[in-house]
């Protein structure tokens, strides 16, 4: 056991504020990529002297203890930060928001429920939102990643669940007011059953969420579990935790206000409306399953030119049904004579890991004289900024990822648009069609480009269960199957050393 060191409460002030300054500038970094890591190095230095600063004034009692479970959460941090692979980051952000959520929980129980006097005051109803958010923030979290990794499907949403809702709602309510001015036995009781009926709440919340709608879904966890920590703060009476947990509270929220004027709908129609997700590009198989699946394709034996070749197919009557190496030919040509080319990325290429594949032929284009350029819808994807993530990840430059409000306008004059594994971001059902879960969702204009090409699994509809017009667009072509393969031989054929 050691005990903390005596420090003036002045002195203690001006750290916490330089600690909260740190994460405030972390947090101000993450509009980039490149200025995103920087705000990570930030951020953890925060957390880190915050830790050290808790640890030197107050001390432990378990310091033994204490020194394995940090050990021990910092071992499952970096492996999990780098063993764990793109396509399943928006699952481990879920994840991460939920331990949040239940390091909250287990804190705020703690004081109130081994308090010595009756639960009063504002540490007491910090310390009940703190277990009631903490709770919510943990079953939500878990559903939000297991959906995410396809473990549930999405039903579509029960018109029983919202009254259920309320009624769970109004059960903690009670509760809290039951266990007001009480203590001992009787509050830990009323404590285990906030847990219980919060935990219910957080997973019912959840799983009536569509997979299109996950964005806002792991923002809003994320601003839930913020809050939870700045309630906590107030039970434990810490200004550190308090302003922290609200800064995460209040940047999470931020988040999910812009993904929801990204899809042009309001909080209350995504967390109460009826969006019916059906299967699609959502629920998906890995890149293996969906070569196993896939008829081989053997590549071409035509030895012919490049020009000869594209003559070839451009002599096949419109009516004749291309075969996948016509098809991959005639999109190289078009690649070819395109002076103008933009990438959309959706999950899709997460999954496929299609992303470097996807570079190489940027690159490849690139050299050729191609101004190539990448659109990047906000809900792209199972996260908030997945797809910029993604694309860093490949090292592609910054100012080549062009939000939609900047993009839109130019796809009237692009020659040739590749879609890799999107489906509802590029649905101009959206625009044209009333009455589906996607209408007046603003979209990536890809239909409006002068070819697309679409590298995608299937031709199945994404979370939403909207057809998507585009599929039967006579400028477009489907290549169908695995994105990573369809991509590599479109980049061979473009070079020169492959099938053309």
């Amino acid at each position: 056991m050691f005990s903390g060191i005596d420090i003036p409460d002045s002195v203690v002030l001006v750290i916490e504020l330089a600690i909260i300054g740190l994460l405030l500038l972390g947090i101000s970094k993450f509009r980039n990529p490149p200025g995103a890591r920087f705000g990570n190095h930030a951020a953890l230095i925060s957390i880190l002297a915050a830790m050290a600063l808790v640890l030197v004034t107050d001390g432990s009692r378990q310091p033994v203890l204490l020194a394995v479970v940090v050990a021990v959460g910092l071992v499952l941090g970096f492996v999990s930060a780098f063993k764990i692979p793109m396509t399943q980051m928006p699952s481990m952000i879920a994840i991460q928001n939920g331990m949040g959520g239940l390091a909250s929980l287990m804190i705020s129980f703690a004081e109130l429920g081994f308090s010595r006097t009756p639960v009063s005051g504002l540490s007491g109803v910090g310390g009940f939102i703190g277990v009631v958010l903490g709770a919510f923030t943990l079953s939500g979290s878990i559903v939000a990643a297991a959906k995410l990794n396809n473990h549930l499907k999405n039903q579509g949403r029960s018109p029983a669940i919202n009254p259920i809702l309320v009624v769970i709602a109004l059960a903690v309510a009670v509760a809290c007011v039951f266990a007001w001015n009480v203590s001992g036995s009787l509050v830990m009781i009323i404590l285990v059953g906030l847990v219980v009926l919060s935990l219910a709440m957080g997973y019912l919340f959840a799983i009536r969420i569509g997979g299109a709608d996950m964005p806002v879904v792991i923002s809003f966890l994320n601003s839930a579990s913020g809050l939870a920590a700045a309630f906590t703060g107030l039970a434990l009476n810490s200004r550190l935790l308090v302003v922290c947990g609200a800064t995460v509270g209040s940047s999470g929220f931020i988040l999910t206000a812009a993904m929801c004027k990204a899809m042009n709908r309001s909080l209350l129609n995504i967390f109460v409306g009826t969006t019916v997700a059906s299967k699609g590009c959502g629920e998906v198989k890995s890149a293996e399953q969906a070569v196993s699946d896939e008829p081989a394709v053997e590549d071409s034996a035509v030895e012919q030119g490049a020009a000869d070749a594209c003559a070839a197919v451009a002599a096949i009557e419109p009516e004749v049904e291309l075969t996948f190496e016509q098809k991959i030919t005639k999109v190289a040509c078009a690649a070819r004579d395109a002076e103008t080319v933009v990438f959309i990325p959706g999950y899709g290429m997460a999954l496929a890991q299609a992303q470097f594949a996807v570079i190489a032929l940027a690159n490849a284009l690139e050299k050729m004289g191609k101004n190539v350029l990448f659109a990047i819808h906000p809900v792209a994807g199972r996260m908030p900024g997945h797809m910029n993530v993604l694309l860093a990840e490949a090292d592609v430059d910054y100012e080549k990822l062009i939000e939609m409000d900047e993009i839109n306008p130019k796809f009237a004059t692009t020659d040739l648009v590749f879609v890799v594994g999107a489906c509802d971001v590029v649905n101009s059902a959206a625009i044209h069609k009333e009455g589906t879960p996607i209408s007046g969702m603003p979209v990536l204009l890809a239909h409006e480009a002068k070819s697309v090409v679409v590298c995608n699994l299937d031709t199945r509809p994404g979370y939403s269960g909207v057809e998507n017009p585009l599929y039967e667009d006579p400028r477009t072509v489907m290549l169908l199957g695995d994105a990573k393969a369809t991509v590599e031989m479109i980049t061979a054929a473009v070079s020169g050393t492959g099938a053309a």
